[in-house]
């Protein structure tokens, strides 16, 4: 189950994609019943839809969702951001910088051919990147209200960094600098302006829901 809800939040199983029992047995190498259980959970986490004639498919999160979602995540992760930009934690951010790095090699080498594993390493790199940001802010409330939520943005978060990963990591690296140069209105402000564009993204490219 975790494989395959990781596979979700990574975007590498995209919303409205159709999830076939026996592919999904043979592509993990284990029975079916797992994996109807696997998809049954899911569905109770809202990353899967099961339809009594369509079957199981990746669930699709609607405008008014995302849009609520990004309001979160701008509050949170603008906080955070503020927070981080106020206090002294270098190792915190040497990590935040290391993420960059790893991200940044990964798009010079690929360029605009992205494999399933860059992918895949970049939707980890963003999450590693939006959690270091939060520690850095030595918040704990803020810390336990972001977590569970984190999950569920991340991916809205994978699915547009996929589509846009140069702009998305250089607003990224833009945080960072406001960050480590100390300037909390900046960090704030960029950090917020990063969520509301993966958030007008993802509504650009989604497919439509009717809702």
């Amino acid at each position: 189950m975790d494989t395959i809800r990781r596979s979700i939040l990574d975007g590498e199983l995209e919303p409205g994609l159709r999830l076939v029992e026996d592919r999904l047995a043979e592509q993990f190498d284990v029975s079916r019943q797992p994996v109807r259980e696997a998809l049954r959970t899911l569905q109770l986490e809202g990353l899967v839809d099961i339809s009594p004639r369509r079957g199981a498919s990746v669930a699709q999160i609607s405008p008014a969702q995302v849009g609520e979602l990004v309001e979160v995540l701008a509050a949170l992760d603008g906080l955070a951001a503020r927070l981080a930009a106020q206090s002294d934690d270098p190792a915190t951010t040497a990590r935040i910088a290391s993420v960059l790095d790893e991200a940044g090699a990964i798009l010079t080498r690929s360029g605009r051919e992205l494999t399933p594993t860059d992918r895949e390493c970049l939707a980890g790199l963003n999450r590693t990147f939006h959690v270091l940001v939060t520690q850095a802010a030595g918040n704990r409330p803020l810390t336990d209200a972001a977590t569970p939520l984190r999950d569920r943005i991340q991916w809205i978060q994978a699915a547009v960094a996929q589509r846009r990963p140069e702009r998305s990591w250089a607003e990224h690296g833009a945080i960072l600098a406001a960050i480590r140069a100390g300037d909390a209105d900046r960090a704030e402000a960029l950090a917020r302006a990063h969520a509301a564009a993966a958030g007008e993204a993802h509504d650009r490219h989604a497919p439509r829901t009717g809702t």
